[in-house]
């Protein structure tokens, strides 16, 4: 079978089930995850933190 992937993938990646699997998946969660990695690796402001583009942009 040849078949060629969507140039707009994200479309069908995206819906209904990706909203209901990571519905968890908001602002507060994102800044808990922040606060934790922080502490846990000592970083203190100011500083760059590089955020490897993966997901939504939550962290940024």
């Amino acid at each position: 079978m040849n078949r060629s992937p969507s140039s707009n993938w994200y479309e069908s990646a995206f819906q209904l089930d990706y909203l209901r699997v990571y519905k968890h998946r908001n602002d507060d969660e994102a800044r808990k995850q922040i606060d934790f990695l922080t502490d846990a690796l000592g970083l203190e402001p100011p500083l760059d933190v590089f955020d490897l583009s993966c997901g939504d942009g939550r962290h940024s």
